[in-house]
């Protein structure tokens, strides 16, 4: 079954946005059993870098819950991350990690915030997400300064939105990319300040510069226990400006 339907993905552009795509990769993965895990074993070192990296992505189970042999799954990917013969392996390899959902990857993939390639590190940020941990933490408000927007912005997004953590090392971090030059990294910090209910984001918020999404999100994450009049205040602006 596994050689019949790789055959068809094989034969698809790799694309997260096609449906087609998305569905045949769906079926395969709510289907994974022993045989598929020992096929994978023995051809993901095997393969050309196109059926390694499909290989990988049926080991992520991104579209189904349970993850199914979840300990077999860990071993095979966490056995790519040093003999990846490249950084779009590698950055799948670390996707499928994280979306496992392993405790392992709080580790596994510490050394690779330091990887050239930004896709690398922006998987890293990803796969880190939720993570709360000592380094974990330490490792994403490294990458929240990254040259790369889309590093910084994940690894916000995960420090603001993802932990519960609440140190002044966090609040810092997110402070210091409230003056990013990227609109969506300030917004995540702005985010993870108001959920901390660091007050020197409030000067920061102008309904008018967000989006009626982010203005929603921006309210809802306000704590309820933030009662003072500058908080009260932003929460009233906030709301008649979605009125």
């Amino acid at each position: 079954m596994l050689t019949h339907e790789l055959s068809i993905l094989l034969k698809i552009p790799r694309d997260f946005n096609d449906p087609h795509f998305c569905g045949i990769l769906r079926e395969i993965q709510s289907k994974l059993d022993e045989a598929s895990i020992l096929y994978i074993r023995g051809h993901i070192t095997n393969g050309n870098e196109t059926e390694q990296i499909l290989l990988v992505d049926i080991l992520g189970q991104n579209f189904v819950q349970h993850k199914n042999f979840h300990s077999a799954c860990v071993e095979i990917l966490t056995s790519l991350l040093n003999d990846a013969s490249s950084s779009k392996l590698l950055t799948a390899v670390i996707y499928a990690l994280g979306q496992l959902g392993t405790p392992v990857r709080c580790q596994c993939l510490l050394p690779f915030c330091q990887h050239p390639d930004s896709a690398v590190r922006t998987a890293v940020g990803w796969s880190l997400g939720g993570c709360e941990s000592e380094d974990a933490v330490k490792s994403q408000i490294h990458l929240s300064k990254d040259i790369d927007a889309e590093v910084r912005d994940i690894a916000t997004f995960g420090l603001g939105s993802l932990i519960s953590n609440n140190t002044s090392e966090i609040r810092d971090a997110l402070f210091l990319r409230m003056s990013d030059e990227n609109p969506d990294v300030r917004f995540e910090a702005i985010v993870g300040l108001i959920s901390r209910q660091d007050s020197r984001c409030l000067e920061h918020i102008q309904p008018s510069s967000f989006t009626e999404f982010q203005r929603r999100e921006l309210l809802d994450a306000i704590p309820e226990e933030a009662s003072d009049e500058r908080w009260t205040r932003t929460k009233e602006q906030l709301s008649d400006s979605l009125s």
